[in-house]
């Protein structure tokens, strides 16, 4: 995923302005967008900041078209605002909660998939790679400032006693699940008996409290990385101002 696209764009920096049709883990297809507004739209900072890393030490010509460029994708997509697909997961999530003393267990089971498995379909990767992260709890709450995601997509999943992949099976209705993460050392579907479903709601709540942090960390670094982007353009563009001009020999 973002390793991939790494190694892409350094050897063929280009990568960086071409636009093209992407389909993510999602199933959501964007048509004209670059991988780097993509990442800006789902809040992707860590791919961010992979580019921006590699632009401060980047010496080629088009150096500064690129950056220009970059900086352009970047105001055209960022939004201060909560993630749209978070806020969704978020009042799936607390709506499941506030119906939970009126329903039956079936009842319960079924709209954790139907309404918040459903809402967790639409995740980009680096969201479910945060739940499917292979040594960190969502409780506490983390601070979310790792150097690097690690980009595992595994889960355990208890209807079958068996670790699988998010690549393999997705939460909602396609997949029969939702995932939980919790206080729990890796992200589960399905729980064991007895009283699943209350097990289930005290997980939905520390999700929730983790998603939202998330989610404002994103913002926060990819506001950071702006900053970085702007003091490289600002640095190039002083670099070509006092380049000297070679003289005319008569």
């Amino acid at each position: 995923m973002r390793t991939k696209a790494e190694t892409i764009f350094k050897i063929y920096p280009s990568f960086l302005v071409l636009r093209s049709t992407l389909t993510d883990i999602a199933k959501m297809t964007y048509e004209n967008i670059t991988a780097f507004e993509y990442a800006v739209l789902v809040k992707d900072s860590y791919f961010v900041r992979k580019v921006v890393d590699f632009l401060e030490t980047y010496k080629g010509e088009d150096k500064s078209e690129i950056v220009t460029n970059i900086l352009e994708q970047f105001d055209r997509c960022f939004s201060n605002g909560r993630l749209a697909v978070v806020h969704g997961f978020l009042e799936a999530s607390n709506a499941w909660c506030a119906d939970f003393p009126n329903r039956t267990l079936e009842e319960r089971v079924h709209h954790l998939v139907e309404d918040v498995g459903e809402a967790q379909a639409k995740f980009p990767a680096h969201i479910l790679q945060e739940y499917c992260h292979p040594i960190r709890a969502f409780d506490p709450i983390p601070k979310f400032s790792e150097a690097e995601l690690p980009e595992s997509l595994n889960f355990y999943n208890w209807n079958c006693l068996q670790t699988t992949s998010i690549l393999v099976s997705s939460p909602g209705v396609s997949g029969d699940f939702a995932l939980l993460r919790g206080e729990k050392e890796d992200a589960q579907v399905g729980w064991p008996m007895p009283d699943r479903d209350r097990r289930a709601r005290r997980s939905l709540v520390i999700d929730c409290a983790a998603l939202d942090a998330l989610d404002k960390a994103r913002t926060a670094d990819l506001l950071d990385l702006r900053v970085r982007l702007v003091s490289i353009q600002t640095a190039d563009d002083f670099l070509e101002l006092n380049t000297p001009i070679p003289l005319c020999s008569s």
